[in-house]
């Protein structure tokens, strides 16, 4: 069956999953339940439940109605359409593992995508900053088309579960960022808008030779103040 050998092929990603007509929707676990995989096949399915690759006793229509909400998640405005290549992907995915990175953020920055990663536990009151290594924060900027102005946050954890490949990139208006790759046919990655930004400001002092900078705790106050102007990468 089509959907087993799915199953078996992306278990990584989560143990839950339905089928219910022509779409298998697999649910991310605990460090990654922000994101959903689907993939559309041309033939219907029966509507059925799995966990851990063994077909539960479910109500198809609790199946088909889950679904349903599922495919909801993919109609939305965009905010923007960009391409993410693998090169692209591996810069990410390679600078957030150096700095043990928990989240990434994209947003726009002078007409250009920033693609932000950060590790939000290095924001703690009680962090000490280090003169060498003072921000966790690293971005890549890309050249994009820009529709609108948005912040959108992603565990990466979850973005480290995309496989090997390009990925046509959707960011929406009901918080969903979808990635589909250009070597799979109908398969879709739905990731949801975790709605935070790094809590980190920065400016340049005319009485030093390096920037200054100030980190708040993220659940201040001032952490929750707009601050997509002050970002900058770790040197």
């Amino acid at each position: 069956m089509n959907e087993l050998i799915e199953l078996k092929k992306h278990r990584a990603i989560g143990n839950d999953a339905i089928t219910s007509k022509n779409s298998l929707a697999i649910f991310g676990n605990s460090e990654n339940q922000d994101l959903v995989f689907l993939k559309v096949f041309k033939q219907n399915l029966k509507s059925h439940f799995y966990r851990d690759e063994v077909k539960l006793q479910v109500e198809s229509s609790v199946c088909d109605d889950l679904m349903g909400r599922v495919l909801e998640l993919r109609k939305s405005n965009a905010l923007l359409v960009f391409t993410l290549t693998q090169t692209q992907k591996n810069i990410i995915s390679d600078s957030g593992k150096v700095i043990q990175a928990t989240h990434i953020r994209l947003h726009i920055m002078e007409d250009k995508l920033r693609i932000s990663v950060f590790n939000l536990e290095h924001f703690e009151r009680d962090y000490r900053l280090k003169r060498k290594n003072s921000l966790k924060i690293r971005y890549l900027d890309l050249n994009v088309r820009v529709i609108k102005d948005f912040s959108f946050t992603i565990r990466f954890d979850s973005f480290l579960k995309l496989p090997t490949g390009s990925y046509n990139a959707r960011v929406g208006d009901n918080s969903i960022c979808t990635f589909e790759p250009h070597n799979e046919d109908g398969v879709t990655y739905l990731i949801r808008d975790q709605d935070f930004i790094e809590p980190v400001t920065q400016f340049d002092s005319p009485a030093a030779s390096r920037d200054i900078c100030f980190v708040f705790h993220p659940k201040s106050s001032l952490a929750n103040q707009d601050t997509t102007q002050f970002q900058m990468a770790e040197e």
